[in-house]
């Protein structure tokens, strides 16, 4: 057995939200994490308050993507205020398996993506 289970595994098979050619936006950020080479270009659209709309696009190692794809399933549908209080430890709890210092940056890149994204708009 290996540290990814199959709910991980699937969200990086087959990533929600992957993909923007459709997705009307306000608010977007680029992220790179310049050790292991993933890289993340997240895209909302906010209206009224709320994250009406996300989606992503990118590569990155299997934490990586589906740490994006939770999260923007997570996000979707929040308030702005609710969703600049995700941690990483939320993401954590979202990807549930132990993960190592050195990979807690594939983990966090989707969220540093969102909180970027989320403060542009204030």
């Amino acid at each position: 057995m290996t540290i990814y289970h199959d709910v991980l595994m699937d969200h990086y098979k087959n990533p929600r939200n992957f993909g923007c050619k459709d997705c009307k936006t306000n608010a977007t950020s680029h992220m790179h994490n310049p050790s292991c080479g993933d890289k993340i270009f997240l895209k909302l659209q906010i209206e009224s308050g709320i994250i009406k709309n996300i989606c992503f696009e990118g590569y990155g190692c299997a934490l990586s993507t589906a740490s994006a794809s939770m999260l923007t399933e997570y996000a979707r549908g929040k308030k702005v205020d609710v969703a600049k209080k995700t941690t990483i430890d939320d993401v954590k709890k979202m990807l549930a398996i132990d993960i190592s210092s050195v990979r807690t940056k594939c983990a966090s890149l989707p969220l540093e993506a969102l909180l970027e994204a989320l403060n542009s708009t204030s």
